[in-house]
């Protein structure tokens, strides 16, 4: 498997030489820019190379998760999975709002837009994508909104090195700069739910057993996803974090556990309020067809002309799969056969693949 990694990185690293000895290509070139309708059919794709990824549409929403060895672009976006901000300068209002541009036509769903969508909730009214992979730069525009906020989202990507470029990860770092004359107060929450389903007996796909629960290391805090029905050597095994190296910060193992809207109001009303989420930290299983929402606030104070940012890592390790995938390459007599995914060779759990990349994010960073 190792030798496919090479190859490619070696091709990689051919096609850039090639482009970088032309004297007619711009070396500051960055990617082209899209805005408004353009941004409707855009998906970038985040994860390590043969890790999987998750995909980044143009309005800056996560339209679709693929960490579970297999494409996925089939089903509805995943469950409630959103960035939010909250910025309230002094003796001014709050404005909340959900990090993505307002949704764009055509609104072609036969039972209307998907609940997941939260299409009634308040969004930005444009965002500029530019795209150069690994890295997609967006810029969020909003008359009247108390910072000015942008995201680089990335995987690390270093052409000849396939473990440092085989990290399952995606990275999100927020810079948000404050352009007024007033201190500003600013939230910004990553809420996922536990995507993490097993088949069933009847050969479903089912959420059963699924648990959340807070981790933290030296360097960094966040949230661990799991089902406590798969066994670790079972294809259905997965775990997912998300994470951060900021110390300031709020964690909701769950969300509340309500029918209907309940949830979403709940956490809306909490979170507009100050800015703040009251803090859950439990680890109690969901119940069978049901998933619990968690979310990882980072929040601060921004002085006139300062600016900052603010990272998420999503981290995940699904380390099973079969030969299926892999029939094109003659392996037919060992189709069904368990294997292991490369980078559970590099880490042991989802907790090694967060604390590995906090503790090298800087070089990792840079070489990209």
């Amino acid at each position: 498997m190792k030798s496919y990694f090479l190859l490619f990185f070696i091709l990689c690293a051919s096609i850039i030489l090639t482009f970088a000895s032309d004297d007619t290509v711009d070396k500051n070139i960055k990617g082209r820019t899209f805005t408004g309708i353009n941004l409707q059919q855009i998906e970038f794709p985040i994860g390590g190379i043969g890790t999987g990824n998750i995909i980044l549409g143009g309005r800056g929403d996560i339209k679709h998760i693929e960490f579970f060895n297999k494409a996925n672009r089939s089903e509805l976006p995943p469950e409630l999975t959103f960035f939010a901000v909250r910025a309230k300068g002094e003796g001014e209002r709050p404005v909340c709002k959900i990090l993505e541009r307002q949704l764009l036509p055509p609104f072609s769903n036969g039972f209307g837009i998907p609940r997941q969508q939260l299409a009634g909730m308040p969004r930005f009214s444009e965002v500029s994508f530019t795209g150069g992979y690994p890295f997609a730069d967006l810029v969020f525009k909003e008359d009247q909104f108390p910072v000015n906020i942008e995201l680089r989202a990335l995987n690390p990507f270093i052409p000849l090195s396939p473990d440092k470029s085989g990290i399952p990860c995606a990275i999100f770092n927020w810079k948000v700069y404050n352009p007024g004359t007033k201190n500003v107060d600013v939230s910004i929450v990553f809420n996922m739910a536990n995507p993490v389903k097993i088949k069933s007996d009847r050969g479903r796909n089912i959420f059963r057993r699924n648990i959340n629960e807070y981790i933290g290391g030296e360097k960094f805090s966040g949230i661990k996803m799991t089902s406590a029905a798969a066994h670790k050597d079972s294809l259905d095994f997965a775990e997912i974090a998300i994470v951060t190296t900021d110390p300031a910060v709020d964690i909701q193992t769950r969300w509340y556990r309500g029918n209907w809207w309940d949830n979403a109001h709940i956490f809306w009303d909490d979170f507009s309020k100050d800015g703040r989420i009251t803090p859950v930290t439990d680890a109690l299983e969901a119940d069978d067809d049901k998933t619990d929402v968690a979310s990882l606030l980072v929040f601060c104070r921004l002085k006139p002309g300062e600016s900052r940012i603010i990272p998420f890592y999503l981290c995940w390790y699904v380390p099973n799969r079969t030969t299926n995938m892999n029939y094109a390459l003659g392996q037919k007599k060992s189709l069904g056969k368990i294997l292991k995914n490369y980078y559970a060779v590099q880490f042991s759990d989802v907790l090694d693949v967060s604390e590995y990349l906090v503790n090298n994010i800087n070089q990792l960073y840079a070489e990209t």
